[in-house]
This record gives C-alpha cells, structure tokens and sequence, in this order.
C-alpha cells in the first residue's frame, strides 16, 4: 500500500493497493469528498478506502444486506446447526413449512419485512393444521422436500399446543439467527428489533413414574434387546436416545459408570452417570456380549433376517449383529402381552429412577437426573417427599371418627 503525488495532475496525492488480487486505486479525498493537501490525510484516505473495499469484498461473498437478508437464508444456517442431531428431520419439517407459509413468501421475504402480524398470522395458521403421519416405512426416510407429500397421511386430528410450540420455537430460532446477523458495512443488525411470538401456555405435569410390578411384567415380556434398552433405564436413569447410543467407549471404570463426551447429550456437557454396583455389573455384561458380538454398541439384536433364530436360542453369523435403531413396536407389543391397563411410556422407567434417588437424597437427585433445570428436578422431589402424606395421615388421624348414621326402618 502506498500514497504518492502525481505532479502531471498538479500534486494530487493519489493512492493505490492491491486487497484480494485485485488493484485499488484513485485520489486521496478527506471525509467532505475535497483533495488532501498532506501526506499524513493521504494515508488516512487511503486507510478509508482499504476498509470500504474489505466491506464491498464480504459484501459481495455474504450477500447479506439489511434489507435482503430472507427468512430462507436464515432456515438454512438454522439447519446447519441441527444437522446431525436427532431432531434433524423435525426441523426439516419446521422450516418446510414456515417456508411455505403465504405471507412468508416461500421464504423469499426479507426478515426485516416480517412484520408482527404476519407472525401471528401464522401462529394462528400453525394451530389450525392437523396431525399427519409418515407412511413411507422405515427405510425410506422424510427429506424435508415436497417428494414426502405422498407419504404423510393426514390423520385428521387437530396439533397439541406442544407441537405447535415446536413450530413457533423454530420461527423464533429463525428471528435470532438474523439479530445476530450483522450488514457487513453498518454493522448492524440486519433486523430493527425482535417480534413477539408467543407459545401456547403449557399445564405442568407431574412425573409418572412406572412402578416394579408392571416394569417387571413388560420387561419379561419384551425381547432381550428392548431387555437391555429397559435395564439401562432402570439402573442408569438413561433417555431412550442415550440407551441407543451407549457404546463401549462410554464405560467409565474410574467410577464404575457411564462418562457421555458435551456432544452427545442433551445438555451440551459432558456428565457421568452412575448405576451403583448393580448398574456396574449390566455394563460388564453388555460389555462381554458386545465384545463377542464384534460391536462397539452395548445394545444390538440379530437384525430382521436372524432375530426371531435369535429368540428360538438358535445360533446367529456375527455378521448378522447390528445396533438397536428403535423400540418403538416392542414396546408397545409389551403392553398387550403383559396385559397391562393404563401402561407407562419408556420415559417413565427414567422417572422412576429419579424417583427412587430423590427418596433417598433429594439434594443428589439434579446431579443423578442430569436436569439443567432445577424446577424440574423439584417436580420429582416433591412426588417423591413424605412429608406431605405424613402430615395429612397425621391431621386425618387426629379428627374424630364420624358417627354412624341412625338407620331409619
């Protein structure tokens, strides 16, 4: 970079630098457009142009402006984020249709064009749809685009305020991708503020924990894989996801437990789970079976070829073992088998694990369930304290017993 003057031109200073392989050039002006008239002015026009030309240079490769930053640019950054989490698909989802709704504009509208009531035009819109189930099978896996239409049955029934949440949660998303966007020359963001969107009021529900008897009862009924899925539950307090995705390399001797890395759990944190001494000996089993398996999962099953020869005690290929996806119909299948009324979802073996761990220290129960939210953890506590039922067996016991009505013959 450089400044100099051009006694051809009278001595006007002039300067000229290369920025990205490309040459930059002209006449040194100060902030009111006139000539300099010393070298100390040139170099700070100069210094002026270098940053008006870095600007135009990210310009020209963002593309982002205030003014045509658009909601489909922010749903792909926002799906940048989730790819590769287990909500994945359900944000394709979010988005395809926020996308598509009329007043978005396919998505081609300027965020800073969104104006409040288009977002409550769609919160409206949003609660109004009905629940559609995927009918494309297993293999064959929702890309997010309009080639899925054909394989969603609309089932008729209206959303839960909680799905509507979901949608609503993704459009917020959307809104703070772009207030952290910033033009690349104002440096300000590319929206002028935040719309209110608001979320359906949720009742709090008190845990369900599942009870020996009928965990007992369904998971005897269940085949050995959901087996393991339900022990890990019981003993570890593990999510369905997390029993999925336990491996061998999660085993931690130094405590005798489970050690999952920031990424792969649900508070972005590395944690420890513990299982006590009968927890430490599932680990050893499921370690030993997966060795001989020659599979890094702690949960498999023979596949659907060999799985039924598996259930028979048949002998199965090692190659035929494979990692446990889902659940989901075993599960259920247990319901009917164990002939249970008023069954339990899987998350409740969780539940009854926390449970159990508030009964016998409540202080120990955050840290046991793994919550990020201490109300939620106080939601178990409070099911678990027995001071509550203590006390109203106490003050019941106190009264006088009601006297015998007089039988009029």
């Amino acid at each position: 970079m450089t400044v100099y003057q051009n006694w051809q031109r009278g001595g006007e200073w002039r300067y000229s630098f290369y920025l990205f392989k490309k040459r930059h050039h002209g006449p040194c002006l100060d902030s009111d457009g006139k000539p300099v008239t010393s070298k100390r002015d040139a170099k700070a026009a100069r210094d002026r142009e270098k940053v008006a030309a870095r600007q135009l240079h990210n310009l020209a490769r963002s593309g982002i402006r205030a003014g045509s930053f658009t909601l489909a640019q922010a749903a792909v950054r926002h799906l940048l984020r989730k790819e590769g989490k287990t909500d994945f698909d359900n944000h394709k989802r979010y988005v395809r249709e926020i996308k598509g709704f009329e007043n978005f504009q396919g998505g081609a509208i300027a965020m800073r064009d969104i104006a409040q009531e288009d977002c409550d035009a769609y919160a409206a819109f949003a609660a109004t749809q009905t629940l559609k189930k995927w009918i494309g099978g297993r293999r064959r896996k929702p890309t997010g685009t309009a080639a899925d239409d054909r394989y969603w049955k609309d089932t008729g029934k209206p959303r839960s305020k909680r799905e509507v949440n979901n949608y609503l949660k993704c459009l917020r998303s959307l809104f703070a991708i772009a207030d952290k966007t910033r033009d690349p020359i104002t440096r300000h963001p590319v929206i002028d503020g935040l719309p209110e969107i608001r979320l359906f009021k949720m009742p709090k529900r008190l845990p369900r924990p599942i009870g020996d008897d009928e965990l007992s009862a369904r998971l005897d009924a269940a085949p050995p894989w959901a087996q393991d899925k339900g022990e890990l539950a019981r003993l570890f307090g593990l999510r369905l996801g997390e029993t999925t995705i336990v491996s061998r390399r999660h085993i931690y001797r130094a405590t005798q437990g489970l050690r999952f890395d920031a990424g792969e759990t649900k508070s972005k944190n590395e944690e420890l789970v513990h299982g006590g001494e009968a927890g430490w000996q599932l680990l050893l089993r499921l370690e030993a079976q997966a060795i001989e398996r020659g599979q890094e999962h702690l949960v498999t099953w023979a596949g659907p070829k060999y799985w039924r020869a598996h259930l028979r005690g048949e002998e199965i290929p090692r190659e035929a073992w494979r990692p446990v996806k889902s659940i989901k119909r075993s599960w259920k299948t247990t319901i009917k088998v164990a002939e249970i009324e008023n069954p339990h979802r899987f998350h409740d073996v969780r539940a009854q694990y926390v449970t159990e761990v508030a009964r016998v220290m409540p202080a120990a129960a955050q840290d046991a369930a793994r919550h990020q939210d201490p109300s939620t953890t106080a939601m178990y506590i409070k099911l678990a304290s027995m001071e509550i039922r203590d006390a109203v067996a106490q003050a019941v016991a106190r009264r006088q017993a009601r006297p015998k009505l007089k039988v009029v013959k």
